[in-house]
């Protein structure tokens, strides 16, 4: 942050620093986490995936225009700006004090949350009271750019009602090249001047409506796809400009839960300037179309929108629709169509009653060119059961986070519990079935859902051999759909998160450790070990162990694998595969590790069955992505209703292709848990033995 003392009419608060909260890289995406707190309170959770590729999601604190944001890229860099901050850039408060990017980057030190929040709150009250100039700063116009001769642009703005308006942000871009002018404004008194070179420029004006309890009543988004300036000149954008309201007419009733409307100019050079203008709950949001094709640079825009249904009996459902056009801004009425969406029938099992969360990432093509991708949180009450419409687009590729529960820690808002998704594309008419959390919880290894590798970011195997090096990348905690990765040893203070691992080769023990959790535990099992370059046999075993009071399930792991090994050289992984986090390449080849797969019979989303009806459990045996396959040629079963000190035998039937189902009677009356013990071999010598303590519950 550059500046650490802001004037608000009497009020002078000096807001310290504000430093970022790091949480280890999350599985599936290999993205790093960092929150950040705006001079304002309000939150923001920065990602940035391995490939450079990055996101901003805000977390606000205050409601109404305090909860609404504009997010801006400038040069790489991305700032989240509050509507009620707007009217005092260059008058009190500074562009770079949102820059999130750099925050994320270089966190500052001292921090003092109560203070900013209730700067925020003060902030909100003057623009609700007419977005005057803060006291003892005069306002200003952007500064000039001294390199080229310079012509004054004004934007001129009335409002809604016809007036002059003030505080509305006002963006101009130079489209031949960006690096010459880029900047933000704000309309002052139905103007904002800006001192640019001549050129071909894209200009955007964005107005927000108020009631008198500061509630937004409306969003009206103006653009100028391509402008010629060779003079001074005046542009006229006012909101009533904004003809065309985003509509979705979906197959089914919804409400408007929110959402936001993306674009991004691209200049004549290649490098782009994008624009997020975000919208809240039931907010009718109305846009200027710009039918004519821009022919300097590139135009793509789009908007995501978050449907639910009405309170009713049965299944809710959710549509989360994005509608990519490019070159143009179209008229925004959307007759969606259910052949062209993909159904997804979503569980989100928990074994407590939590107030969730779930994070949408999705990227197109041209994000995942220019290393940008969007970002959507919605609030989900589990466990739950619900029905989500998707495009079916196969080149929107679409990442998912599912967040159990959510702890305010200070000033900042972290997650636990969560299973990750990296990103995957949908098709019109499709059907799929993705259960959350669905236990019983085990390790897993990364499977790659199919999303087209350059839109992609790096994938890892649970593990390779590079020479003779193992590598290894299993994700403890993970649900049983292919794909989704739990967090490992990554934890709140509350819990107690461990385990151990040992690597054997031939029987000798050569590696191991202790495995440290908590609020600085990885999201990852990922060492590395040398290894005899023989043919050998290696055995290796994981210990997790998770309990805490949002946690009465799937409580320890413990897996055993075994697979013959030898020296590799000369092969080579497909991308987007690398063969390690810790030492990025493909000059490797995927270990035969076998993997299992589980579906309690008769599992409710609390993680129960009842005693009154028949147990039994489906398994999946098969081999980790990218390994050489062989036949499963055997499995067992075992189940403990006392936390495993005894075992008893279940009858095992093969299902074909690796499945084979297990059936079973609970005698034991007052027995709560019921934990299991699976193992599998392969023709290869292969074998895998998983133990999982209190698998799922009895009632």
């Amino acid at each position: 942050m550059r500046k650490s003392l802001i004037a608000l009419g009497a009020l002078a608060l000096s807001v310290p620093a504000v430093p970022a909260v790091a949480a280890p890289s999350a599985p599936t995406s290999h993205a790093s986490l960092t929150q950040v707190l705006l001079p304002t309170g309000d939150r923001v959770n920065v990602r940035t995936l391995a490939n450079g590729a990055r996101s901003a999601a805000v977390l606000p604190s205050g409601t109404g225009i305090a909860h609404t944001f504009i997010g801006l890229n400038l040069a790489g860099d991305q700032y989240e700006i509050p509507a009620t901050a707007v009217p005092y850039l260059g008058n009190g408060l500074e562009l770079s004090q949102f820059d999130v990017t750099a925050l994320a980057a270089n966190p500052p030190s001292n921090q003092n949350p109560a203070a900013a929040k209730a700067f925020g709150a003060e902030l909100t009250q003057h623009y609700l009271a007419g977005k005057a100039p803060l006291p003892g700063a005069a306002h200003t116009a952007s500064p000039a750019a001294p390199n080229f001769a310079m012509h004054t642009v004004t934007i001129a703005g009335n409002d809604t009602n016809g007036k002059p308006d003030t505080g509305a942000l006002a963006v101009l871009v130079n489209v031949d090249d960006s690096a010459r002018y880029a900047a933000p404004n704000q309309l002052y008194q139905g103007t904002a001047k800006f001192s640019v070179p001549a050129g071909n420029y894209f200009a955007a004006v964005a107005y927000y409506d108020t009631d008198a309890n500061g509630n937004v009543t409306a969003e009206h988004d103006v653009f100028d796809s391509q402008l010629v300036v060779s003079g001074d000149q005046t542009l006229r954008l006012d909101a009533n400009r904004a003809t065309s309201k985003l509509t979705m007419v979906t197959p089914r009733p919804t409400l408007n839960a929110g959402g936001a409307f993306y674009l991004t100019r691209q200049d004549a050079k290649g490098a782009a300037i994008g624009l997020d203008l975000a919208f809240g709950p039931g907010v009718p949001v109305w846009v200027s179309p710009q039918p004519k094709p821009v022919t300097v640079g590139t135009l793509y825009s789009y908007p995501q929108m978050w449907l639910t249904s009405p309170p009713a009996p049965g299944t809710p459902y959710a549509y989360n629709l994005q509608y990519l056009a490019s070159g143009t801004i179209p008229a925004q009425r959307y007759v969606v169509k259910a052949k062209s969406l993909a159904t997804i029938n979503t569980g989100y099992y928990s074994d407590f009653a939590t107030a969730g969360l779930i994070d949408v990432t999705t990227t197109f093509p041209f994000e995942a060119r220019l290393g940008t991708f969007a970002e959507q949180d919605v609030t989900q009450n589990m466990p739950a059961a619900q029905t989500l419409y998707v495009p079916g687009d196969p080149t929107l590729s679409r990442g998912t986070e599912v967040v159990k529960y959510t702890v305010n820690v200070g000033a900042f808002e972290l997650f636990y519990g969560m299973q990750v998704q990296p990103l995957t594309n949908y098709h019109a008419g499709q059907t799929v079935t993705e259960n959350w959390n669905q236990f019983p919880l085990h390790p897993a290894a990364v499977t790659d859902p199919g999303a087209p590798s350059d839109a992609e970011d790096f994938m890892f195997p649970g593990a390779t051999r590079s020479g003779d090096t193992e590598n290894f990348y299993l994700l403890p905690f993970s649900d049983n759909d292919p794909g989704h990765q739990g967090p490992a040893f990554y934890g709140e203070s509350r819990d107690t998160i461990g385990g151990n691992w040992e690597l054997d080769q031939n029987g000798s023990k050569i590696a191991g450790a202790a495995l440290a959790g908590g609020t600085n535990g990885a999201f990852q099992f990922d060492p590395q070990v040398p290894v005899s370059a023989a043919p050998s046999t290696l055995h290796l075993t994981l210990d997790a162990t998770r309990t805490g009071p949002m946690y009465a399930l799937s409580t320890a792991s413990h897996t055993e694998w075994t697979w013959p090994s030898t020296h590799q050289q000369g092969t080579a992984l497909p991308a987007p595969w690398t063969c390690s986090d810790r030492s990025q390449g493909t000059d490797c080849s995927v270990e035969p590790l076998l993997s299992a797969g589980y579906h309690v019979d008769n599992l409710d989303l609390t993680g129960t069955v009842s005693r009154e009806v028949a147990q039994g459990v489906d398994l999946t045996f098969g081999h980790i992505a990218g390994a050489t396959a062989s036949p499963i040629t055997g499995a067992t079963v075992r189940y403990s209703t006392d936390d495993g000190a005894t075992w008893q035998n279940a009858t095992v039937t093969s299902t074909g292709n690796g499945g084979y189902h297990a059936a079973y009677v609970i005698n034991a009356f007052n027995a709560a848990y019921v934990s299991l013990k699976v193992t599998a071999h392969d023709a290869a010598g292969g074998a895998i033995t998983e133990t999982t303590t209190r698998a799922y519950r009895l009632i």
